[in-house]
């Protein structure tokens, strides 16, 4: 009977990560991805026209 419960819990799961993993992979492209991509330019001086200098705190200085 375990044995029988075990598989159960395992088509179990593997459906859980089958409906679970595209919501979790659009949060990671969607979400993570442009948050972190912000986190690295605002630590830059960039603008469209010449490429992104390393500034550091500069830009937070500058802020306050």
């Amino acid at each position: 009977m375990s044995k029988k419960i075990s598989l159960l819990k395992r088509i179990e799961e593997r459906w859980f990560w089958f409906f679970v993993s595209p919501w979790l992979l659009g949060f990671l492209v969607f979400t993570l991805g442009p948050m972190t991509s912000s986190l690295i330019m605002s630590f830059t001086n960039w603008d469209i026209f010449t490429q992104a200098q390393y500034v550091g705190m500069q830009n937070y200085t500058d802020l306050f």
